[in-house]
């Protein structure tokens, strides 16, 4: 059992994974194994020289590798269904490409946050650290890249390149108004609590513009709406906008599609009501919780570079667990597209 314990020590130490403070050793233990899984199974990209590999063999890797891992450490849970979160987040992040059924290593890049190297496309035999399933590396190793290697942070996870507030302002400014029958609609909920889900049978009357949307199956229909003391007036909103079959396709239902959040959130901070992301810095880890989840490239974002808090249900998008400096990282980026993080324990 020692040796099963340095082995964990070694994988720890080689990705600079840290135990939080008042973790427990079965949480530790099931980050680690996690994150293992996840830079071996990258790894196997590789296994066909100048070719691709298939998504079955990406998977199977997982799945040995998984069996192996639960039969050493008997006392770590961690959902069936991990073959599915891996392949669905580095799909989703864009750290393999598909085509075919097969996937392929993406180009090898680096974008730098704040006092981050982010990696994307990394080979086996490159030296990383590891926050949840992402691959990075401090600042301090930014000169062992070729700047050919660089990419714009935004531009390689594809992330959205204006604010939630100039977003906003651009959508309300194109709107075109009229007076709208809304017969069977649903109407996005504007206060919490948001666990009964995010839309409501009423619409607001306040004088907001608000979101509601119309149809059966996806993609439906979406528009602005608003009560103008007499009538209620709708500008529909473009499906581009709404839809983004990329994001919308997943393996399994989890919860991380629906480009509609964008707009949402950003009529949210217009508001001023959109829930902050509430986090606890625990030694050199920092938990998080989101009260709503953010639009589907920014919570890939989110969720690859972090832990679940728990791997037995997964996917798991609103508790997570980071590495410190890789969370004040995106925590920065965040803030600059109008997220607010309340600091909890202090």
């Amino acid at each position: 059992m020692n040796n099963y314990k340095k082995f964990l020590a070694t994988i720890a130490g080689d990705f600079r994974i840290n135990q939080g403070k008042n973790e427990t050793s079965e949480n530790y233990t099931a980050r680690i194994i996690y994150s293992a899984i996840c830079r071996l199974s990258y790894a196997s990209l590789w296994d066909k020289l100048d070719t691709s590999v298939s998504i079955q063999h990406f998977k199977s890797k997982i799945e040995d590798l998984l069996k192996i891992y639960l039969e050493i450490y008997p006392e770590v849970k961690i959902s069936e269904k991990l073959s599915a979160e891996i392949y669905d987040l580095y799909l989703k992040t864009g750290n393999f490409y598909h085509k075919q059924y097969n996937i392929s290593a993406a180009m090898f890049s680096v974008a730098k946050q704040d006092k981050i190297l982010f990696l994307r496309g990394i080979p086996p035999t490159q030296k990383t650290f590891m926050s949840g399933a992402g691959f990075y590396l401090p600042l301090s190793y930014e000169k062992t890249f070729d700047t050919s290697r660089f990419k714009d942070f935004s531009e390689m996870f594809l992330l959205p390149n204006k604010n939630l507030k100039d977003f906003w302002q651009e959508i309300i400014s194109s709107a075109k108004w009229k007076v709208e029958n809304l017969n069977n609609c649903e109407y996005l909920r504007m206060s919490p609590p948001f666990n009964y889900g995010y839309w409501q049978n009423k619409p607001i009357s306040d004088g907001k513009i608000s979101i509601m949307r119309r149809g059966q199956f996806e993609p439906k229909n979406y528009y602005l709406y608003k009560f103008n003391g007499e009538n209620f007036l709708c500008s529909p909103l473009p499906q581009w906008l709404t839809y983004d079959e990329f994001f919308a396709s997943p393996e399994y239902n989890n919860f991380r599609g629906g480009a509609y959040r964008q707009i949402a959130c950003a009529c949210f901070e217009n508001y001023k009501i959109l829930p902050p992301i509430k986090f606890r810095v625990e030694g050199l880890t920092v938990k998080t919780k989101l009260e709503y989840l953010p639009p589907p490239a920014e919570l890939y974002l989110w969720t690859l570079y972090s832990w679940a808090k728990n791997f037995s249900t997964l996917p798991n998008n609103f508790e997570r667990i980071f590495d410190k400096d890789v969370f004040f990282a995106l925590k920065k980026f965040f803030e600059e597209i109008g997220y607010k993080f309340v600091e909890e324990g202090k």
